[in-house]
């Protein structure tokens, strides 16, 4: 499986965690209904309940033909899956017009600021997208990560809510704040199709975690795909541009995610739609593991699709769990 960086078509730990940027209406409820609902603090849980489960897994791809458009009428007879180099049967395979579970994390650090609008209008585009069915998860981060809306039905989206969360402010705690969004979403999710959408400039300087650290927390039997949708970076004039956008390019390398990349802050929302399409499209692939030992082993993926060829995004390997 491979990454790469898409631009517009021609339109071209536990964490802490509190209140975001997406929103529904039947959790926003307040006396005043001008003032926003108090911050509620949630100490996500160590573990997740990925045990029970194990060893069946739901493996989420993408498939994009040669034009970068997603293949969207694949069955399981057009895949072929490999563990450790051992061929895999497939149970089923869970396509387009399915519910998915989504995650929104969303940078509000300072570097955030310029592109509010821009990063509301894609936040609402995202959910408003998803099929019937979904529901959706989301998290806003600067120094710290929040947790807002635990997973909601996306038929109770209010697309207001998400303008009125969006405060700009403070350092840029990325990694901490995946890891604590990928454990959360790992251990709630309730659909076999999974996405995460990171909406970012790739700025960080505030986490106590490292990019491997973030990584490791991706490699879950049960993680979703991961969207990266690039922030301009002012303008790219920023002097760490280059490095932040490196950044992204890192977490999707070793995650198997793939990144959306904008050069100003037009490309926001038709990036975002360019998700949604793919989000609609992807794959969850559900095979049993012929290695069923909870040794925390890290296991190497390989997902083709022979006929037709097509570039496969996914994870590229995952950790069995431990004992």
């Amino acid at each position: 499986m491979q990454i790469s960086e898409v631009r517009p078509m021609v339109m071209r730990a536990v964490l802490v965690v509190t209140a975001c940027c997406c929103a529904f209406s039947a959790l926003a409820q307040s006396s005043d209904p001008g003032m926003l609902p108090p911050p509620r603090k949630v100490h996500l849980p160590p573990d997740t309940p990925v045990k029970p489960y194990w060893p069946e897994i739901h493996l989420n791809v993408l498939v994009l033909d040669r034009d970068r458009h997603p293949q969207k009428q694949l069955t399981k007879q057009d895949f072929q899956l490999k563990q450790d180099g051992a061929a895999q049967a497939i149970a089923s395979v869970t396509g387009q017009d399915a519910p998915v579970s989504l995650g929104l994390i969303i940078d509000t650090s300072s570097t955030s600021q310029p592109y509010r609008q821009q990063i509301a209008d894609a936040a609402i585009a995202l959910v408003k997208g998803l099929p019937p069915g979904s529901e959706v998860m989301s998290v806003l981060f600067a120094e710290e990560g929040f947790l807002d809306v635990p997973f909601a039905p996306v038929s109770a989206f209010d697309p207001d809510y998400v303008v009125r969360h969006l405060e700009s402010r403070g350092g840029t705690a990325l990694f901490d704040s995946l890891i604590a969004a990928n454990d959360y979403f790992v251990g709630h999710a309730h659909e076999k199709r999974r996405a995460m959408v990171l909406i970012s400039d790739g700025g960080e300087n505030a986490s106590g975690h490292s990019l491997n650290d973030a990584a490791h927390s991706m490699l879950t039997p049960r993680s979703p795909l991961l969207y990266l949708l690039g922030l301009p970076n002012e303008g790219g004039k920023s002097a760490h541009a280059g490095e932040d956008r490196d950044r992204l390019k890192n977490i999707a390398r070793v995650s198997g995610g793939i990144v959306y990349a904008a050069r100003k802050p037009d490309d926001v929302l038709p990036l975002a739609n360019q998700i949604s399409d793919a989000i609609r499209s992807q794959y969850a692939l559900t095979y049993t593991s012929t290695d069923t030992a909870l040794n925390g082993q890290l296991h190497k993926l390989e997902v083709t699709v022979p006929h037709g060829g097509g570039q496969v995004f996914g994870l590229p390997e995952y950790l069995a769990p431990s004992p």
